[in-house]
Parts: structure tokens; C-alpha cells; sequence
């Protein structure tokens, strides 16, 4: 898979629950099925990416139920225990599902490399059969094997027995330069020797942690990590190794070590064949030279054995030409030995010669030729006489019987192979009549040799397929071969045999078909495993889309019969106990009726120690490879049940427990009734299999009912806390409606108190201006004119009252400039003439003068309205927070500013004090605060504070309206 694939499926994981979520609270589900839009996104999640991504969309959609739909939203607790329980069901499903769709996935994988491993042997096999360029097959065999396996280095290296070394021949990943030049040895601690001293491939994990061979240096090279290598054997003959490799850890399959045995095997015996034809072939060639010019190789001698004369085709054996050898004894030329033995034998033209009589071969001979070539001859050696019957000579005629041999040991070879051959491979004329039938025929058709050998073709045909015998024959007769075949045979016993047939017609050197060749492999296993795989895929289909189990488990027993089983019976165990059948489905309509009265009428003993209820008792399988009719007797309580029993029929059955989260849930019965096939073990793979699917089907479906049962009782409560929360909702809102005038209120009471305020400040301020200031004028005018009147008195008691008179004068200065500070307080006229700005600014100066206190002041106001009520305001806070800057801040500058912004006057105080803390904020009785923020808030203001111990504080006051 690739890393886009990859991506999007995880992605489709993380928004398919974010999508349910919408579509949850925009149709409003979250009252009725919460789960329904989260349960679909689970599905597409698991159905794209498998097992992760749709565990974790049933993680992200637990999350999302529990956050945004269980109360209290907006939380990840949740108080409802039931809601929990139903958020553990709903991660259950979720779980389930996904499991589900990766054992699907992972079983569609499986079948996939397989049908790809079989495709690649096939194409390799077709290649092996077609090609006659070896160097091309090889290439083509490496790339197919690199593809199936996914293994980016394949090789294919050659044995090279006089150098014990191999030849890297062909490849995929290699460097240039290695494919045809790089040889690696085959000595004890190679690779290759340990290859080829096991029948088994050679695998390994980690190549660089080898203790059993040593790695080629070009292995090395290439970083390779792991690999799988086999020896390319053929019979006793090794041809080389076939190998694929990985950069990465890698552990190979079973289906891929076998898959790269069966290559190899193929591969080998290709190799064997291509050498064997391309020997055929330049033998015929010579062959056919030899006999297209004289014909036999014809060498003459004189009575003294000195040679007179050889034809081009002796020439060509003994390697002399006429001019060399002409005049030299028959020795320097022609010379045999014994073909097994290699000792020398007697020259014959000697021996004829000594004898005067003809010398033909009796032992298989070789020559001698003049480069030590050897050469298989036939010879026969005559005396060559005169008138006079004068011996004067020999002639010997010989021939090259290399092609003979080779061709008769391949005959021998091709009968051993078909002789061994576990198929079965017979032949016959184009009538059909049966000429040669090997071993592999006699087991698979029951027939012997002896038996079969003269009689027609159609002895092994049924019945019914005759038309499909008749057929075969006219595209014989055509030239058109027949290649896997997929029919029905009969053996001797009259049983049916599924089989592979592969029929290739037989031609003579004219060309003329004279009979067809017949290679037949027994597949019935082949068809019961595709029959159960076939059975397996459409019950797990009918499993995970039906919530109803008890129609899905009658369908699952009606696609067992007759595929797996003659008859099924399907039981499930009640909640008391209590067991019942499903239902029951036999091949026979007829005897269906049977098979439920034998259920109805005689339900499984308790007390036995097998049956159904002992299966679900124990929770393990029970199978009967074979159930005789003595032990069918056995098991009758009475001759109604041995009667029923034997019309139903039983030959083979297996039982298996349906086993859930909860226990056993029941048990499903396969039964075999008296034919010739019996359960395997195999079978019984395949019958605890869909056990184990049809429990999990079932206890998803008695799941969702509960989870159904739950959502409506879930349902139900919601609607009830929603009236409840409707209900106090409506009085709620009353509550805070009221409390909301209230505030207005007191706001507005709040803001008249201030402004009543300010005007007694105002008319006290000026009525102690206008009555007390005047008084006090007065008194310091009526002490200046008694002063003046006092001159004339005696200046004793004149100095004495003058300096009362000065006393009394200095107080009531004192008491003017105290009436004007206390004027000032309650009104500064600054304030009322001079504006805000005029007025902070001399506030500024009094409070440095007071306190010692640095104090910077800086504004962009140029002309401002602003009413004196808003002015009054901000002079008030200024002045309260001055009045915390001096008590608590117990700082040494203060920095202020006046300005305007968008609309909004600005006053902003910072100082270098201790700063405000959290604490301070939230105390309730800070006064001095809620004050500052109440007379802002009177005209839509606010005042915030903000500091940090050590670091200061900044107060900072908007209103709107500058």
C-alpha cells in the first residue's frame, strides 16, 4: 500500500466521526440514536483502512459522544452511569467492526498473493515451455519472481561444476557490469553449497548475522538484509540457485517459500530440457551433414596398416585431414576404448588383419579422436582381398552413434519421469484407444496397466459427459491441444473423480496426428477448498450485513448443503438453558421433513457424552471421520430412531461449539450422509471457522438489540430531563430578568447619588466661600481698625492687645487657606474653569507637593466637550487612585496620561510601587475600587487594573462620549 493510500485512509479515519458528529446534531439524532451517523463512520473507516483507522474512528467518536452529546456538554465526564455503559457498548461495536473488516481484509490479501503466486508459475511455466532463449527466460523469470514477492534484488546464478563457482546469469537490481561477470563460490561455507545440500529453500532474517554460510561479496555490497534462496535442482542435477533478497528485515510466508521452491522447480526443469534440446539439436544437425553427404565415416588401410584413404565424415570424426594422415599406421588415428570402462581395446583393423576376418563392436565403444575427444561409434571392420584372395588391406566403416545414445537416454529418462510422475499420463490413438498408461494413471482410475491398455478412452468418461469426449476428439483431430481441462472421470469402482486434464496431440515426422497424449491430476481436494472458501466468503457476508441472526444462521445452513455438508442443523442454547433448533437444511428436499421430525421428535440426551449438548457442555468440537451403521444402532433409542436416522443419513459429521464473549451459544452440525467422502481435518478448520464467525454475528446482533432497548429506554429519559430542563430553564430566565431590572435600579440610583453628591459638594463649597469667607474678611478688617484706634492708648496694654491682635489675625488667616483647601476638596474651580486636563495636572502638583512623590503628567486633548458630569467622574477616580498610590503602593513615581482614542477619553496612572496582586482584585472590600468602576460604568465606562508584585501597577480609565 501506498504512503497516499496510507494517508487518506487515516485521514477519512479522523473526519468521517467529525462529519457524523455534524449530521448527528444538525438532524438531531443525539435525542434518539446518538450512535447511528458514528456507527456509519466506524464502518467506511474500517471498510477503507482495516483494522487502525477504524478503531481510531470509534475512538474519535466516543470522544465526540461524550463531549458534545452526553450531559454535561462540553465536558468529558459524564454523569449518567447508563450513558457510560452505552458509550462501552457503542467502543464494543466499534472494536468488533474493525476487527471484522481487517480479517476480511487480510483474507482478501491472502487470496490475492496467492492467485498472483499461482499466475506468476504459470506464466513461468508457459515461458519454461515456449521459450528457446535461455538468457530471455532467465530475465524474464527474475523480473516475475522480483514482482510476486515484492523483493527488489532477484538472482538467478549458474553452477559451474569444473570451477565450483557460480556464474551470476540473471537478475533484477543489480549493479551494471554484474549480470554475466560476477562469480561467487560454491565452496563449503557458501551460500550456494548450503543450498545445495538441502531440499528446502534457505532463508534468513539477517544475511550480516550468518553463522551458517558465508554472504556473496556483491550481497555485501548492495546493503541486502534478507533473502530466500533454492538450490535449481532437476532429479540429481543442480543447474545453479535462485534467489530473492530485501534491504530490510524480512520474514518469507509459508505461500512464498513454497511459492519460490515450485519456481525453481520449474525453472530447473526447463534449464534440463533447453540442454537436452539444444544437444538434440546440434547432434541432429551433424547428424544430418553426415548422412546428407556419404553417410557412414569410411577409413581404408593397406596389409601393413598404414592408411590410404578416409572420406570427409572420417575426417571429420578422427579430426586428420586426408593430406596429414595418409601414410601413417592406423594407431596414429583410430584408436577406442570401452565406453564405461575407458580401457583400450583392440584396434580392429589389427585384429582383422591377424585374423582375416570381419570384426564388428560388441561392447559399447568410444573413439579416440586427435584432440582426446571422445566419441561413441558404431564399427564394423571386414578384410579387403585381391583376385588372388590376397589379403591387402581393411576397410573399417564407422559411425557416430552420440545422437543415438543421447536420444535413447532421454527416451529412458522421459519414461522414468512419466513412470514417477504422480499424475496421471497415458496416451492413445486418435480413436481413442488406450496405447501406454503409467503408474500415476493406475492410482487415480483404479484401473492397471494390464486392464486398461487396448480399450476405449470412454471406459473413464461418464455417462453424461460424452459430448464433452466427442468434443475433445474433433479438436484433437484439428491439431488443437487441450490444456487444463477442468471435468469429471469414473474410476474402476464407478466413483466420480474431479480432474485436471492437459491433452496434447501426438504427430509423426510428416506431421500427421497419430493419437494424443493425456496428463490427468486429481483435484477433488483443490475443488472442496475452493468449494469452502467460496462457502466461507458468502456465509461471513450474510453474517455481518443481517441483524437478524436466526435468518441469517437458516441461510448459512442452507449454503452448507451442499457445498460442505449433505445435511447442517443449527442449535442455540436460551438464556434458561433450554436448547433449540435453528434450523436444519438437507441436500435432499425429501428428506428434510425427516431430518426435523428426527430433531422434534428425539431432541439431543442430556446425559450423553457426545452429541450437541455435549459440545456446548465442554465447549470443544467433536468430529467422526467415519459413523458405521453398527454404531448408528448404537446411538437408536428405538427402531422409529434407527429408522429416521438411517433416512437422514450419517457417514462423517462434525459438531462445533458457537463460543462468544459470553460462553457458548450452541452449536453447528455438519453431516455427511453415506457417500464415499469423509471429513478431514481440514473440514474441521473450516467448520470452527464459520463457528467462530456465526458466535461473533450472534452476539453482535443480541448486542444491538440491546443497545436498540437501551437507546429507547435512553430516549425516554432524555425527553423527561429535557421537560425538566425546559421547566427550570423558563424559570430561570424570569429570575434573571428581574434581577437584571433590579441592577438598572440600583445603577440609576447610584448615578443620582453621586450627582447629588457633587451638588451639595458644590453648594456647601460655595456657601462656605460666600457666608464664612465673609465673616472671616470682616473679622480681619474690624482687627485692622482696632489695631489703628489702638495707637492712641497707651503703648503698654497697646503692645499687649497689638500682639493678641496679631494672634487672633494669623488664626483666621489659618482658617481662610484651611476653608480654601477644604473648598478645593469638595469643588476644586479649577475643574469648573480650566477643564479635566488643567485640573489632573494641578492635582498632579498638590499630590507631589504633599506626599514627595515624582510625577509626570502628559495629554493630546486640545479642545474637548465633555460635560462636567463625565469630567467630575474621571476627576474623582484620578483622585481615588492618587489616594491608593499614597496609602498603599508605596511607590516613588507616578506617571499619568490624558488622551483621545476613536471616540473614548483615556486616563491612565502608572506607577513604581509593589503592585496590585490577584488577591487585592478579588477581595470584596476594596471599596476604593468598586467605586472608580462604578462611577465609569454610569456612563458606559470601565476601569482595570493590572500589576504584578514588584513590577508595578497601571490603572486605566475609558469613557466614551470624548
Amino acid at each position: 500500500m501506498s504512503k497516499r493510500v496510507l494517508v487518506l485512509h487515516y485521514a477519512v479515519a479522523l473526519c468521517a466521526p467529525a462529519l457524523a458528529l455534524v449530521a448527528t446534531m444538525e438532524t438531531a439524532l443525539y435525542f434518539k440514536s446518538p450512535f447511528l451517523f458514528f456507527i456509519v463512520a466506524v464502518v467506511i473507516s474500517a471498510w477503507l483502512g482495516g483494522f487502525a483507522p477504524g478503531v481510531i474512528a470509534g475512538v474519535i467518536a466516543s470522544a465526540a459522544i461524550s463531549y458534545f452529546i452526553f450531559p454535561p456538554t462540553g465536558s468529558f465526564l459524564i454523569d449518567d452511569p447508563l450513558d457510560v455503559q452505552l458509550l462501552l457498548v457503542f467502543g464494543g461495536v466499534a472494536f468488533a467492526i474493525s476487527s471484522l473488516f481487517e480479517l476480511r481484509a487480510r483474507q482478501d490479501r491472502a487470496h490475492q498473493q496467492r492467485a498472483h503466486q499461482q499466475d506468476a508459475c504459470t506464466q513461468i511455466g508457459q515461458l519454461a515451455l515456449k521459450s528457446q532463449d535461455r538468457a530471455l527466460f532467465l530475465d524474464d523469470a527474475a523480473r516475475l519472481v522480483s514482482a510476486t514477492l515484492a523483493a527488489r534484488y532477484c538472482q538467478i546464478s549458474e553452477w559451474l561444476p569444473d570451477q565450483n563457482a557460480l556464474l551470476l546469469r540473471a537478475g533484477t537490481g543489480w549493479h551494471d557490469g554484474l549480470i554475466a561477470f560476477a562469480r561467487t563460490s560454491a565452496g563449503p561455507e557458501s551460500l550456494a553449497n548450503v543450498a545445495f545440500a538441502s531440499s528446502e529453500p534457505i532463508l534468513s532474517e539477517n544475511l550480516r548475522a550468518e553463522k551458517r554460510f558465508s554472504s556473496p561479496a556483491f550481497f555485501t555490497e548492495h546493503q541486502l538484509v534478507s533473502g530466500i534462496t533454492v538450490a535449481l535442482r532437476s532429479g540429481a542435477e543442480i543447474f545453479g540457485t535462485l534467489g530473492a533478497y530485501t534491504k530490510r528485515h524480512r520474514k518469507f510466508s509459508r505461500a512464498e517459500i513454497a511459492f519460490v521452491k515450485t519456481v525453481g522447480d520449474i525453472i530447473a526443469s526447463a534449464l534440463a530440457r533447453m540442454r537436452d534440446e539444444d544437444s538434440i539439436r546440434k547432434h541432429r544437425e551433424r547428424l544430418h551433414d553426415t548422412l546428407a553427404s556419404v553417410g557412414d565415416a569410411v577409413l581404408v588401410t593397406n596389409s601393413d596398416g598404414k592408411i590410404t584413404f578416409l572420406n570427409p565424415i572420417a575426417e571429420a570424426l578422427i579430426g586428420w585431414q586426408t593430406n596429414e594422415i595418409v601414410g601413417k599406421a592406423i594407431g596414429d588415428a583410430f584408436n577406442i576404448s570401452d565406453a564405461e570402462t575407458f580401457q583400450p581395446i583392440e584396434n580392429p583393423v589389427a585384429q582383422v588383419l591377424r585374423e582375416a576376418g570381419t570384426v564388428s563392436y560388441k561392447t559399447p565403444s568410444v573413439l579416440i579422436a586427435r584432440n582426446r575427444r571422445t566419441i561413441p561409434i558404431d564399427y564394423i571392420a571386414a578384410p579387403m582381398r585381391d583376385r588372388d584372395n590376397v589379403l591387402i588391406g581393411c576397410v573399417i566403416v564407422f559411425r557416430d552413434v552420440s545422437e543415438r545414445m543421447r536420444m535413447e537416454q532421454s527416451v529412458f529418462r522421459l519414461a522414468t519421469i512419466v513412470n514417477a510422475s504422480d499424475d496421471a499420463i497415458f496416451s492413445a490413438t486418435v480413436d481413442g484407444i488406450i496405447l501406454t498408461w503409467n503408474p500415476g494413471a493406475e492410482r487415480l482410475y483404479g484401473y492397471t496397466a494390464a486392464e486398461i491398455i487396448g480399450k476405449a478412452v470412454a471406459v473413464t468418461h461418464p455417462p453424461d459427459r460424452l459430448d464433452e469426449y466427442q468434443n475433445i476428439l474433433e479438436r484433437l483431430t484439428r491439431g488443437e491441444p487441450v490444456e487444463q481441462h477442468d471435468t469429471v472421470r469414473l474410476r474402476k469402482d464407478g466413483a466420480r473423480i474431479n480432474v485436471a486434464l492437459s491433452i496434447s496431440p501426438i504427430k509423426d515426422a510428416a506431421g500427421r496426428i497419430i493419437g494424443a497424449s493425456t496428463i490427468a491430476r486429481d483435484v477433488t481436494e483443490r475443488r472442496r477448498a475452493e468449494q469452502a472458501q467460496h462457502f466461507l466468503a458468502q456465509a461471513s457476508e450474510i453474517l455481518v450485513a443481517s441483524r437478524d441472526y436466526e435468518t441469517a444462521l437458516n441461510q448459512v445452513a442452507q449454503l452448507a448443503v451442499p457445498a460442505v455438508a449433505d445435511w447442517c442443523a443449527i442449535h442455540l442454547r436460551a438464556d434458561d438453558g433450554t436448547l433449540t433448533q435453528v434450523t436444519v437444511a438437507h441436500c435432499q428436499p425429501a428428506k428434510q421433513d425427516q431430518a426435523e421430525e428426527l430433531a422434534r421428535r428425539y431432541p439431543p440426551d442430556p446425559h450423553a457424552p457426545f452429541g450437541v449438548l455435549n459440545v456446548i457442555r465442554t465447549g470443544k468440537p467433536e468430529f467422526a471421520f467415519q459413523v458405521t451403521h453398527e454404531q448408528i444402532a448404537g446411538l437408536a433409542r428405538d427402531i422409529e430412531h434407527l429408522k429416521l436416522l438411517l433416512e437422514v443419513g450419517l457417514g462423517s459429521y462434525i459438531i462445533v461449539p458457537l463460543i462468544a464473549r459470553q460462553g457458548t451459544l450452541g452449536a453447528i452440525t455438519f453431516g455427511l450422509a453415506e457417500t464415499e467422502r469423509r471429513y478431514t481435518a481440514a473440514d474441521l478448520a473450516m467448520a470452527e471457522d464459520i463457528a467462530r464467525r456465526a458466535a461473533l454475528a450472534i452476539d453482535n446482533a443480541r448486542l444491538y438489540r440491546n443497545a436498540q432497548e437501551l437507546s429507547a429506554e435512553l430516549e425516554q429519559r432524555v425527553i423527561t430531563r429535557t421537560l425538566e430542563l425546559q421547566n427550570a430553564n423558563t424559570k430561570l430566565e424570569t429570575e434573571i430578568a428581574e434581577r437584571q431590572r433590579m441592577n438598572e435600579e440600583l445603577r440609576l440610583l447610584s448615578a443620582h447619588l453621586q450627582s447629588a453628591r457633587e451638588e451639595e459638594r458644590i453648594r456647601i463649597a460655595r456657601e462656605i466661600h460666600d457666608e464664612v469667607g465673609q465673616v472671616l474678611t470682616a473679622v480681619k478688617m474690624d482687627l485692622a481698625l482696632l489695631e489703628r484706634k489702638l495707637d492712641k492708648v497707651d503703648r503698654i496694654q497697646v503692645a499687649v492687645v497689638k500682639q493678641d491682635i496679631h494672634a487672633t489675625a494669623d488664626l483666621v488667616d489659618k482658617t481662610i487657606r484651611t476653608m480654601r483647601e477644604i473648598i478645593r476638596e469638595l469643588r476644586p474651580e479649577i475643574l469648573d474653569h480650566l477643564g479635566l486636563a488643567a485640573a489632573i495636572e494641578w492635582q498632579l502638583q498638590e499630590f507631589q507637593t504633599r506626599t514627595g512623590i515624582a510625577c509626570a503628567f502628559n495629554s493630546n486633548l486640545q479642545d474637548v466637550n465633555l460635560e462636567l458630569e463625565r469630567s467630575t467622574a474621571v476627576f474623582r477616580i484620578f483622585q481615588e487612585t492618587l489616594t491608593n498610590v499614597a496609602r498603599h503602593a508605596q511607590a516613588t513615581r507616578v506617571e499619568t496620561s490624558l488622551n483621545q482614542d476613536a471616540g473614548n477619553l483615556i486616563l491612565q496612572v502608572r506607577d513604581n510601587g509593589k503592585g496590585v496582586s490577584e488577591n487585592d482584585l478579588a477581595d470584596k472590600k476594596t471599596f476604593g475600587i468598586l467605586g472608580m468602576r462604578e462611577r465609569a460604568h454610569v456612563f458606559g465606562g470601565e476601569v482595570t487594573l493590572d500589576g504584578a508584585p514588584g513590577r508595578g501597577t497601571v490603572v486605566t480609565v475609558r469613557i466614551p462620549g470624548a
